[in-house]
Order: structure tokens, then sequence, then C-alpha cells
């Protein structure tokens, strides 16, 4: 029943935050069997393909959950970046740019894109994607890390250290968020 699916699938979900990855794989595939249109189930198996390397596998369930829902963005994106770490960076390009089309402030997207971008040598482009990351993050030093490396690559050197100090800043101030937290 769709049910006993929603439960396999959540399941599958908890065993992935415990790095069980195998057991979460069957779990999915469990929640699959029992509804072949659960797209979330898909994409979520796709994950944890991912993480295995699997990446064809992965890939094929990225495909068939927008095929179920063309318009969902988190698989849309997950097959950018199976597209990606299969060294296909233009193609990946395809899937972040129709994802942010769908939701333009969608991060992941963001960052993704400006790394495909960075990888393909149009550090301008990979800047402004970063930059537009940070604009919705700025807390995210990795963001900052990234786009510190395309001012490098584009001569801009008072920019790159202006990022290399904001990233020492969030460094220190979320130590000091760790140290009072605990």
């Amino acid at each position: 029943s769709p049910k006993d699916a929603k439960l396999r699938h959540t399941r599958g979900f908890f065993l992935m935050t415990q790095q069980r990855v195998d057991l979460a794989i069957a779990d999915f595939t469990k929640a699959i069997e029992l509804n072949p249109k659960y797209s979330q189930a898909l994409n979520n198996r796709g994950l944890a393909l991912l993480s295995k390397g699997d990446l064809k596998p992965a890939m094929a369930d990225f495909e068939q959950a927008l095929s179920i829902d063309p318009k969902y963005v988190e698989a849309m994106i997950n097959r950018g970046f199976t597209l990606y770490r299969d060294g296909k960076p233009k193609q990946a390009l395809a899937d972040y740019t129709q994802a942010l089309k769908l939701n333009a402030d969608n991060v992941s997207a963001l960052n993704n894109r400006g790394l495909a971008y960075f990888d393909l040598k149009d550090y301008e482009k990979a800047a402004a994607d970063f930059s537009q990351a940070i604009s919705r993050d700025r807390y995210n030093s990795k963001f900052y890390l990234e786009r510190r490396e395309c001012w490098l690559k584009l001569g801009r050197d008072a920019e790159a250290q202006a990022d290399a100090a904001k990233v020492a800043w969030l460094n220190k101030f979320n130590e000091l968020n760790r140290t009072v937290s605990n």
C-alpha cells in the first residue's frame, strides 16, 4: 500500500542519516516496488547509490524520478551532480540552470552551477553564481572560498583577499558558536 511505501521510504531516509547505505537502498527499493511512482524514493535511492559511486544506476533513478515529476528540483540537481561527477560539466549546467528557473533561490543549484562554470574556465559566471549563493546564505564559508578561487583566476586580488578575510572571520564566528553551544 502507499502507506507501507512511505514507511519504507522514511526508514530508508533514517538509515541514510546513520550511514547505513545498503540497508537504506533496500528500503528505498521496497518503497519503489510498493509504489513505482514514488519519485522521492527514487531520488533518495539515487542519492544512496551516488554516495557509493554507482553513477549509472543513480542516474537511472534520477531520470525515472524526473519522468514522474519533471519539475522535481532536487532530482534535477542530483542528476546534474551525477553528470558533473561523471566529468560532464556542460551537461550538468543544463540541469542546474533548469532547476534555477524553477527555484531561483536554490543555493545548491547555484553552488553546483558555479562549480561547473569553474571547471569550464568561465570564472566570471562561476563568481556570479557563488555571489548569488552568498546573498542567500552569507554564513557559508565554502561559497566565499569558491568565489575567492574565481577572483584569483581572474587576477582580481583585492576581491580574493576580501573573501579570504571573510572566510577567516566566518571560521572564528562558527568556532565561537560551537563553543557557546557546548
